[in-house]
């Protein structure tokens, strides 16, 4: 098969343009930055780099992959229970993501299997000292929790859908978050 040298140069001029287009973004270029510390965090770097991703609008499921293993390297290697905390936070975060983007490219059993892989990461953070840890940990469940339950929704299983929203909300009280009260009060009327 042969390509003409057209196509070729089109496709360059493509990936040169939407690429340069995302370089410009001066707060990814700042985290961007930050990232080439030699001495930040294992935390940090996770942190970053989802941050890097959600601002750029990333949504290359082998970013995320990436990100996870990444993640999960650095909850082998480290012995400190607040970072690994902090680190099994991130990870549910990232499973997040991946099951967004997997909703969003319809495919839901995939989409419903990261969020629940999510969900147990939450799970595994334990003996949490630091208490805006712990609703941070309470807040992201209860997102990944609505996300399932709007998964079901979509996908017809309607009353498993208010069931889990039921239970975001439930999770939402506990960390009085008052922004996200009304919406699911709003669904589990409807």
């Amino acid at each position: 098969m042969r390509i003409s040298f057209f196509k070729i140069a089109s496709l360059f001029f493509l990936l040169i343009f939407f690429d340069a287009g995302a370089q410009t973004d001066p707060y990814v270029d700042s985290l961007k930055r930050l990232l080439q510390n030699k001495k930040i965090q294992d935390t940090a770097i996770i942190r970053l780099k989802m941050d890097i991703g959600q601002e750029a609008g990333i949504y290359r499921i082998g970013y995320w992959d990436t990100l996870a293993k990444e993640c999960d390297i650095f909850l082998v290697k480290t012995k400190d229970a607040s970072r690994k905390n902090i680190l099994l936070l991130y990870k549910g975060g990232i499973l997040n993501n991946q099951g967004y983007i997997y909703k969003n490219s319809g495919d839901p059993n995939m989409a419903g299997e990261k969020y629940e892989e999510g969900l147990v990461e939450y799970d595994k953070v334990k003996d949490v000292k630091d208490t805006v840890l712990q609703d941070r940990v309470i807040t992201e469940k209860a997102q990944t929790i609505n996300n399932l339950a709007t998964l079901f929704v979509e996908t017809g299983n309607v009353s498993k859908g208010k069931e889990y929203h039921l239970k975001s909300l439930e999770l939402r009280k506990q960390v009085n978050d008052q922004e996200e009260l009304p919406y699911h009060i709003t669904i589990l009327v409807m």
